[in-house]
């Protein structure tokens, strides 16, 4: 009989212990490699989030035998196909203006994209938007805050954070509201 020559996968204790070994050279590997996926509208912190949430959740495999720098990668790069196919599908629109329509005139024809902060301006069932972050205090202030229109230095007096913290922070309601509304934002 022959031997299989499948790698067996490592347990999420040994995935924990792999990625804690990482140096920060890996890091900023991971994090060059990202920005080639900048299409996707994801930054590249927050695929190397996503692929290692999911190396540890179990559902992506971690093969014993394979650098885990290499299945990071290997994993965003999977993530980042995923969104693409998904952003495929999105319908689009087309504006095609006349020139009757304009009198002549080309408008300025801003661009709203559909960003986090719009998607909780826009939400009637503000109760289920902000039982999204129920365990995260600073995040809901924050939700809350942009929710009534609040911005920058008045978002960071509101939950007492630093302007780079409100960046981390918006980030992870980003990412919370992506969970919940994945096909209504667009980074």
């Amino acid at each position: 009989m022959q031997e299989s020559t499948k790698r067996q996968a490592l347990t999420s204790d040994e995935v924990s212990a792999a990625l804690l070994a990482m140096t920060s050279e890996d890091h900023k590997r991971l994090l060059l490699y990202g920005h080639h996926f900048r299409y996707t509208g994801w930054e590249p912190e927050d695929l190397i989030h996503e692929a290692i949430k999911r190396l540890l959740e179990g559902t992506r495999a971690c093969p014993e035998g394979i650098p885990v720098l290499k299945i990071v990668s290997q994993v965003m790069r999977s993530i980042a196909s995923e969104i693409h196919e998904e952003n495929k599908k999105l319908p689009t629109l087309e504006l095609v203006l006349s020139h009757s329509d304009t009198d002549g005139v080309v408008p300025d024809l801003a661009v709203d994209p559909i960003t986090p902060e719009r998607i909780l301006l826009d939400q009637e069932d503000l109760t289920a938007v902000l039982a999204l972050f129920d365990a995260d205090v600073v995040g809901q202030t924050v939700a809350e805050g942009i929710m009534v229109g609040m911005e920058g230095a008045d978002l960071c007096s509101l939950a007492n954070i630093s302007p780079a913290e409100l960046a981390t922070i918006r980030r992870r309601v980003s990412r919370h509201l992506q969970a919940a509304f994945p096909r209504r934002i667009v980074k």
